[in-house]
């Protein structure tokens, strides 16, 4: 079942990609000035059908590892000389492939739209060994490791900041819309595992995120309770943590935000923000509360142990553990 999955997202996704370069009528165009790799995806559509993406997507087939992933934090638009071509043929065989800041699934949309343009077999090839890749790097509970097949240290963990897992879903999500609306209408297509795999994924995510934001507020609580030597303190310090998220919610509500996995992260920047805040107060207030220690605080508690509590705190957001 999962091979008939695979070849169908590699046929589906193909032709699916043909909306983002309909319009595309001649090569014969001259090329546009050399452009950044972060500008990759903002051209018109038939910008891909010249020879300057040909030419950025033939670097990516340089930059592209064996494992069938890329490397993050490199401006793959750039010209490159025969020295540095060399360069990173020898590099193809490194394990630092990764969906972290955007890699990966940026280039496979990259090669996808320059593809359906030009029809050159080896964007092709190089594509679907990068679907292939994101295959391969899934975890059976539904989410991606950061890095493939480097699974060492923190590499291995499920990370939701810079849209790593987001990315990668947003890209399957694609798919299955693009086949939907350019098969003809008498031919009903569905990706095969498409509920499997998103359900999963959603369902990690939310399990993972209720874990987080429950971890969190322990250890906000344990290490208030021990800088301040009180139980109570370590309890109370959790309310101005606790309140900015809920007026934050009901104001999303309000306006009609949609609450769901991605847009609950947003209390991420709300525990940092009023930790950082609410621990220079409790700082500040000590010296006059009965329940706190009645030493004077120095700068070092101003500055060292409110860092510390938002560090340690924050901490557990970043990472999920498959």
């Amino acid at each position: 079942m999962r091979r008939v999955a695979v070849l169908f997202i590699r046929a589906a996704f193909l032709l699916a990609a043909a909306s983002h370069v309909a319009g595309a009528q001649s090569n014969n165009s001259a090329p546009p000035a050399p452009f950044n790799w972060k500008d990759a995806l903002r051209q018109k559509p038939e910008w891909y059908a010249g020879d300057e993406a040909v030419r950025v997507a033939d670097n990516l087939l340089l930059y592209q590892r064996d494992a069938g992933g890329w490397y993050k934090n490199i401006d793959m638009a750039a010209a490159l000389n025969g020295r540095q071509k060399a360069a990173l043929v020898k590099q193809k065989q490194e394990d630092d492939s990764t969906i972290d800041n955007g890699a990966t699934y940026t280039q496979l949309e990259f090669l996808a739209r320059v593809y359906t343009a030009r029809r050159l077999e080896r964007h092709r090839e190089a594509f679907l060994k990068g679907v292939d890749y994101l295959l391969k790097a899934q975890y059976s509970n539904g989410g991606w490791p950061q890095y493939y097949p480097r699974l060492t240290g923190y590499y291995k963990h499920i990370t939701y900041n810079d849209g790593a897992m987001i990315g990668v879903m947003i890209l399957l999500r694609d798919i299955a819309r693009h086949v939907a609306r350019d098969f003809p209408p008498n031919v009903i297509v569905r990706a095969t595992g498409e509920e499997v795999l998103f359900n999963n994924a959603s369902d990690y995510m939310a399990i993972n995120e209720l874990t987080s934001f429950s971890s969190t507020f322990v250890i906000i609580g344990a290490i208030h309770a021990l800088l301040f030597m009180s139980l109570k303190a370590g309890i109370l310090s959790l309310i101005p943590n606790v309140v900015p998220i809920l007026l934050l919610y009901g104001f999303m509500g309000l306006v009609g935000i949609p609450l769901n996995t991605s847009t609950a992260m947003i209390a991420t920047v709300a525990i940092g923000i009023a930790q950082r805040t609410s621990s220079g107060f409790w700082n500040a207030r000590r010296p006059a509360m009965p329940i706190m220690r009645s030493t004077e605080p120095t700068t070092s508690d101003r500055t060292v142990h409110p860092g510390l509590v938002c560090r340690m705190g924050s901490r557990v957001l970043r990472v999920c553990v498959p």
